[in-house]
């Protein structure tokens, strides 16, 4: 059984707040990244990249702790040179038109919170540019419900 438009409109909106959280949630990374100094400066970017990966996984169970039931699974990976894609699995079938509906609602706000916290704490890791994330959403099944990818504006 699908979850309802009003609970799917909630597990969105809290996806939306989870989300916001992803660029708070990582360690500092002032001074990490970015190291000028090196033969070379590939490794040096993809390190970066992969670390500040490494930071958002390591913050995944504490997301998932806060949300039981919501998500089944939650992926970090990336994509070179400056990828990031999150893929979130519901834990229950969603009603897919009214959560995809609902996800393209929050596309300004989920940009603003790339802009003032994701792209900001990628660049102190010392991610090179272009920077991307993609959010991805699939279904209990496995089926994609939505994906987007954000660049800074």
């Amino acid at each position: 059984m699908s979850r309802t438009p009003l609970t799917s409109l909630a597990a969105a909106t809290g996806i939306a707040l989870l989300l916001s959280l992803s660029g708070c949630s990582l360690i500092n990374f002032a001074g990490s990244g970015g190291q000028s100094g090196t033969s070379d400066q590939t490794q040096t970017e993809e390190s970066a990249l992969e670390a500040y990966a490494a930071a958002e996984r390591a913050a995944l169970p504490s997301v998932m702790d806060q949300n039981p039931g919501v998500f089944s699974d939650i992926i970090v990976e990336i994509e070179e040179p400056g990828s990031l894609i999150f893929t979130y699995t519901y834990a229950e079938a969603m009603d897919v038109a009214t959560t995809a509906s609902n996800l393209d609602g929050l596309v300004d706000q989920l940009q603003q919170s790339c802009d003032d916290q994701v792209f900001p704490a990628m660049d102190a890791a010392g991610v090179p540019d272009p920077k991307s994330v993609t959010y991805v959403y699939l279904d209990s099944d496995g089926s994609q419900i939505w994906t987007h990818t954000f660049s800074p504006s």
